[in-house]
């Protein structure tokens, strides 16, 4: 597999500066441009994890505090409570 022609340009540039080991440094600075380049999809990606996992976090507390509340949330047992002359806000 040969080099493409950006990092042809990258270490012919090195080259003519002198500078020794001109492959390994034009791997380098072709890594960091492509980096760069894809740095603000990379940044977007773990901020929609991040959210998505805020998200599974919070829905699972939800459930939670459903289950564990179901009696007082339906509004049939409600309906019952008042009837029985109970509160509306809490058992008595």
């Amino acid at each position: 597999m040969g080099w493409g022609w950006d990092a042809q340009v990258l270490d012919s540039g090195l080259e003519s500066a002198n500078v020794p080991y001109s492959y390994g440094f034009s791997i380098i600075l072709l890594t960091l441009l492509v980096k760069i380049a894809t740095f603000p999809l990379s940044k977007q990606q773990v901020e929609s994890t991040m959210s998505m996992q805020v998200r599974a976090t919070l829905a699972a507390f939800a459930s939670a505090v459903a289950l564990l509340f179901r009696d007082y949330l339906s509004p049939l047992s409600t309906l019952r409570r008042h009837a029985q002359g109970g509160s509306l806000l809490c058992c008595d």
